[in-house]
Order: C-alpha cells, then sequence, then structure tokens
C-alpha cells in the first residue's frame, strides 16, 4: 500500500512517539555494529533497536509458537526463510507495508508484486578458509580435487531448504559423482551456519561451506584467522524477506524499519555489511549481480521435496 507524503510524515512522526523498536532477525554481526543498523540510528535517533537474534529455524520455531498463543512479540521479522514469509502472508499474519514516497519512486511497488512483504536483500554462500591453508581454488570441486581429505565444515541440509539448495545446486552444476568426493572428505557436520561459523573460528575446521559472510564476519573481525571467499561456480544464494507483524506493539516503528532497509542507505549499507557476497535487487555499486546466484525458490521446495531430497541424495553419503 502507497503511502503519501503526508501520510508517510505521521508514520515517521508516531514511530518516533513509539520511541521503540523490536526486531526479530537471523542475519548476524549481533554482538558488532553493522552498517546497518548504525545507519538507521543516524536517520531515526528517536527509534531504539531491541534485537531478538536467533539462526533461522530457531527464530520460526519461536515466531510460530508466539503466532499461535497471539502473543505481541516482534514488530518486524526479517530471517531467510522465504517459505515462511509466503505461508505466514497467506495466513494474514502481516500487517499492509506502507510504501514511503521515495520507495515508490524507487520501484518499490513493482518489487513487492502485490505482497505485504519485501525480498529486500539476498548473499550467496561462500567458501570459508582457514589463513593456516593456502588460499583454496576458485570453486569447491577444485579444493576436492586438489585436497581429497579436506578437513571441511558443513551445514546440514535439514537446516533449511536454502541450505539444502546449495547443494542441489552443486549437484546440478557437478553431477552425483561430486556428492560423493564430498562425502570422502574429513567433514563434519553442523545444525546451522552459526553452528559453522563458531566452530570455524575457533580452528575445529580448516575450511567451511556455505559459510555466510554475516555470521563469520564478526569472529573475523574479533580476530579469528580465517578468510571467505566468494566461488565462481555453482553459486547459490538465499534472500532476505522483511515483513511487519499484523499485532506489532510498535506498528509504526516498525514500517520504518521496513522501508528504511529497502531504501537507497539501507540497501548500500547492508551491500557494505556482506562484500564481497551481498546483493540486492535496486542498482547499488558493489552489489553481487542478482541474476548470477541460484537463490532458494520456495515454490520448488516444499516439504516433501525438501525431505525427499535428503533422503535420495543426503542420507546414503554423510553421516
Amino acid at each position: 500500500m502507497d503511502a503519501q507524503s503526508s501520510a508517510w510524515n505521521d508514520i515517521v512522526k508516531k514511530a518516533n512517539d513509539e520511541g521503540s523498536l523490536t526486531l526479530y532477525t537471523s542475519m548476524g554481526q549481533e554482538n558488532a555494529e553493522p552498517k546497518l543498523y548504525a545507519a538507521f540510528k543516524k536517520a531515526y535517533p528517536n527509534i531504539k533497536i531491541n534485537l531478538t537474534f536467533l539462526a533461522t529455524g530457531d527464530l520460526i520455531n519461536k515466531l510460530n509458537q508466539e503466532l499461535s498463543g497471539q502473543v505481541k512479540g516482534a514488530d518486524a521479522v526479517m530471517h531467510a526463510s522465504p517459505g515462511w514469509f509466503a505461508d505466514t502472508y497467506k495466513a494474514n499474519q502481516f500487517a499492509a507495508l506502507q510504501v514511503s514516497p521515495d520507495n515508490q519512486a524507487a520501484g518499490w511497488d513493482k518489487l513487492l508484486n502485490g505482497k505485504s512483504y519485501a525480498t529486500w536483500w539476498g548473499f550467496q554462500y561462500v567458501l570459508g578458509y582457514s589463513k593456516s591453508q593456502p588460499t583454496p581454488p576458485a570453486d569447491l570441486k577444485a579444493l576436492l580435487d586438489a585436497n581429497p581429505q579436506a578437513k571441511i565444515g558443513l551445514v546440514s541440509p535439514k537446516a533449511s531448504q536454502a541450505a539444502a539448495n546449495v547443494y542441489e545446486t552443486l549437484r546440478q552444476t557437478y553431477g552425483d559423482g561430486f556428492l560423493d568426493q564430498l562425502a570422502k572428505a574429513r567433514y563434519t557436520v553442523y545444525n546451522s551456519n552459526s553452528e559453522l561459523s563458531a566452530a570455524f573460528g575457533a580452528g575445529a575446521v580448516d575450511y567451511a561451506y556455505p559459510d555466510q559472510v554475516n555470521t563469520t564476519a564478526p569472529l573475523i573481525a574479533k580476530g579469528a584467522q580465517v578468510a571467505q571467499l566468494v566461488t565462481k561456480n555453482a553459486r547459490a544464494g538465499a534472500n532476505y524477506n522483511v515483513a511487519v507483524m499484523l499485532n506489532a506493539p510498535h506498528p509504526n516503528a516498525a514500517q520504518v524499519w521496513a522501508n528504511f532497509v529497502m531504501s537507497k542507505d539501507g540497501q548500500e549499507a547492508i551491500v557494505q555489511d556482506n562484500a564481497p557476497a551481498g546483493t540486492v535487487p535496486t542498482n547499488v555499486p558493489g552489489a553481487a549481480p542478482w541474476d548470477q546466484v541460484n537463490f532458494l525458490d520456495p515454490s520448488q521446495w516444499t516439504n516433501d521435496k525438501w525431505n525427499a531430497w535428503i533422503a535420495k541424495y543426503w542420507t546414503p553419503r554423510f553421516k
């Protein structure tokens, strides 16, 4: 729903009066000061962000429990499970998204495509490597060709459809034989990207895939001797959506937040926070090409397909 200038100014005024925003997110860097949050604070100094950070799967469980109990918890929600957003939108649990005049001019009406939640940024998974190891080749296949016994941390595809989509992208690119090759490496499977990043940063594994910039970068900033590279082949990633909850305790602050992350300043900040893997649907210098990443398509990853994929391709190969 479009907001005219006077109506949008009224939303901003009410948001400042509310004075706070409860944000549920699975984006990492919760202990740092990402440029995104710093930019928001600069633009809206009267709105305090109260952050609840959990891995996507855990966050979904919390949200579903609150929705079933009609608990007023989150004002705005951001995480990487597009299926949850699609289902929750169909269940009429989101408030209508008020699009500011500036975001209307930037083309967000078309990008929203009638939905009341926004796909506002995405990322490509990266290959993490320990600085004690040589810089790996351009992609995971080349790494395993050169080092079949690589000590590598993997995220379980049971963690999310997005993780399963990563391995399916690898399989489609290199064939079933690649999964056999990966299973012969010295692998350790972790339940989430947060767990993988923690183990990787602590030196439990030499390589990490699929690694995320926004969960490993804070560890690098604290001195972890690891680095990351964007692979050239089999590029897979996930989108983050943002929505305003229908029962938001601070509904106007939530609308301001949603519009900020869609804005030029918000889009530029998230790309900088996630360089070189961050990408957005708008034209931002330095962003990875939006159309070159195989993003998770929830319509193609139903629960039945997800479970069938795990049973066919993962379980026979990996412990």
